[in-house]
């Protein structure tokens, strides 16, 4: 009679190696029945033929089914002493043939094909496997194997030519790997951007830009005026700004010194850092304003409410820090050092409300006055009247007497 096998796939194998493994125990084969103990085996798969069967666990190791003890025997099967004489049965892994004698059967895989890929002792891959799942290679691989996700394990009589790669990588004794075996990294996946996060970085990301917006639209809707001469003073005179801001930010040390050695320097000390703070904020306003206007008129041809605008630019400036936060709470995760880039490019875009709002903010009185890079001394020029008194007549000159002249 024909052998056969057949490959159980994974519903089904689980079904079989429940019920299998709900009446029976593990042992060594030699073993009495009374003297197996059960252990934690998984099995990866079960291979059903004629003679019995034979399973293969997740470390890669063989077993058979023993139905006189109704146990799993770590092994092979025994070859019955009557059956010596019987050609082995191709695709058998015992059967001791040279790889090129045995390996007959051509088997064409896929690329990154779902689920695990096996190639039987009696198939040959003529190219690559290139697998997400697990790869068991008992015949002969003409290329490299790489699993992404999984291990791959050759049997012991299994041989691939190229090089092996995956995050485990399993060889038994006398399984051959004629090129490289590399036990790479797993690969980014959904569970190594959620794998350690933490929410703490992002709540407090969205509470400071939540606090920005509640800040920003009571500037916008009670001090109009005064965010606009900011961001006049901003946009027209950047680096004036920025340069005064940084020099006065690095001098505060000094001012609450000065401040402190004065009589009323302890009532102004804790005011202080408050006008700093207030000029902060007061140039994210007027510098996310300033970026989100010429962008809302170029693309769509219009004016937006003023706050809206304000609104806008102001999510615009914290919007670097709120991918911050996010990523920054993959503690561990594989997100993290994109954080860590993200984080840099965040701190980069907020020097120029910050430096620039505190000297805009000096420069300006706080948006009380608006600032011109060119002062004007004297009186200032005004638009004429209709009363303005017209200048009085220049009177005629009388003429001059000629002179005489002299008698001949």
């Amino acid at each position: 009679m024909i052998a056969f096998t057949q490959h159980i796939k994974k519903p089904v194998f689980s079904i079989i190696a429940i019920l299998l493994c709900s009446v029976s125990s593990f042992g060594q084969p030699g073993d009495s029945p009374e003297s197996y103990s059960p252990r934690d085996t998984v099995f990866e798969e079960l291979i059903l033929t004629e003679e019995g069967v034979t399973a293969i666990d997740t470390a890669g190791y063989e077993w058979y089914y023993d139905f006189e003890y109704s146990v799993f025997v770590a092994g092979t099967p025994p070859v019955p002493e009557d059956a010596q004489d019987i050609p082995p049965v191709p695709g058998f892994e015992y059967t001791g043939l040279p790889i090129e004698e045995r390996a007959t059967i051509r088997k064409k895989v896929k690329h990154f094909e779902m689920g695990s890929v096996t190639v039987r002792a009696d198939e040959y891959v003529e190219g690559d496997i290139k697998a997400l799942d697990m790869v068991t290679v008992k015949g002969w691989v003409q290329g490299d194997v790489v699993s992404i996700r999984d291990r791959v394990l050759i049997t012991e009589t299994g041989q691939v030519d190229g090089n092996v790669e995956a995050p485990k990588v399993i060889v038994k004794d006398g399984g051959m790997v004629h090129g490289e075996i590399i036990e790479s990294e797993i690969p980014l996946e959904l569970e190594d951007f959620t794998t350690g996060f933490s929410h703490d970085f992002l709540l407090v990301m969205v509470i400071i830009t939540l606090s920005f917006l509640f800040a920003g639209f009571i500037l916008l809707a009670l001090l109009p005026r005064q965010v606009a001469n900011m961001e006049n003073c901003i946009t027209r005179h950047k680096g004036r700004s920025y340069f005064l801001g940084f020099l006065l930010l690095l001098v505060m040390p000094a001012i609450v010194v000065l401040v402190a050695i004065t009589i009323v320097g302890v009532v102004l000390i804790p005011i202080l850092p408050l006008v700093y703070v207030w000029a902060i904020i007061l140039g994210i306003v007027a510098t996310g304003r300033g970026i989100i206007t010429p962008l809302y008129k170029k693309f769509l041809g219009a004016t937006a409410n003023p706050i809206a605008l304000g609104v806008f630019g102001i999510l615009l400036i914290m919007t670097p820090w709120i991918i911050t936060g996010a990523l920054m709470g993959n503690e561990g995760g594989a997100a993290h050092g994109f954080g860590v880039f993200f984080l840099v490019v965040a701190i980069i875009s907020m020097t120029l409300p910050v430096f620039a709002g505190i000297g805009a903010a000096f420069l300006t009185r706080f948006g009380f006055r608006s600032y011109s890079a060119v002062t004007h001394y004297g009186p200032q020029p005004g638009p004429a009247t209709a009363h303005t008194p017209a200048p009085p007549p220049i009177p005629p000159i009388p003429p001059l007497p000629e002179p005489p002249q002299p008698q001949k």
